[in-house]
């Protein structure tokens, strides 16, 4: 019932490196216009299209978020995502730098 709390935070911050700064994707984010990239920069401003597009997903598979399976349950999910993506996105960073070893160069 409440398994969102975990899938929804994870997942727009993946959608959101995978949008902005991954590798794996710097075929399409390298092509962005100026403005689009400003706006895919914002981990706030696309975690909020994020959440609010997986809260609708969500609704539709019956994956509620925060158990709640209401009309309103899409919004609440994107304005939560402008706080968790943010935080989440950095967490997830700091840890792929520190495993790549770029702070702790070889002696």
């Amino acid at each position: 019932m409440f398994d969102g709390i975990l899938i929804y935070p994870l997942l727009t911050a993946a959608l959101y490196y995978l949008g902005a700064r991954a590798v794996i994707t710097q075929f399409l984010w390298s092509r962005y216009p100026p403005r689009v990239d400003a706006f895919m920069q914002c981990a706030a401003c696309a975690g909020f299209w994020y959440g609010a597009g997986l809260g609708v997903a969500g609704f539709i598979t019956e994956t509620p978020f925060l158990g709640s399976s209401a009309w309103w349950t899409p919004i609440a999910s994107g304005l939560a995502s402008i706080v968790w993506t943010p935080i989440v996105a950095n967490v997830h960073e700091a840890a792929l730098v520190q495993l790549s070893g770029a702070e702790n160069p070889p002696p």
